[in-house]
């Protein structure tokens, strides 16, 4: 996954996915990068993949489809800030772990 700006909003994508981009007072960009990057969404999206090998992409029907149910904003912030600082302290452990390796 990778996270752009397309006309000054925050977007997530992927090469085997759509763009995803978060409707401002709707949903939180943070919450929409962790719901996408989901099994939820990412499991029936590879399920749906079409094309050769190497040059699959998720079919667009299901992108057109995808229906999710979304808490409210507030909710969704905080479900999106409990994540990013879990992601932060496994960041952090990773990166305590490496140096660790390192000085063995």
């Amino acid at each position: 996954m990778f996270r752009v700006l397309i006309d000054g909003d925050v977007a997530f994508g992927s090469t085997e996915f759509y763009v995803f981009r978060a409707k401002r007072k709707k949903v939180n960009e943070r919450f929409t990068y962790y719901l996408t990057s989901s099994d939820a969404v990412v499991l029936p999206a590879i399920n749906s993949m079409k094309g050769v090998s190497r040059k699959q992409r998720a079919d667009k029907r299901f992108i057109q489809r995808l229906k999710l149910n979304l808490p409210d904003l507030p909710t969704q912030e905080r479900i999106a800030d409990i994540l990013f600082a879990y992601n932060d302290l496994i960041g952090a452990n990773n990166f305590r772990y490496q140096k660790m390796l390192f000085c063995l």
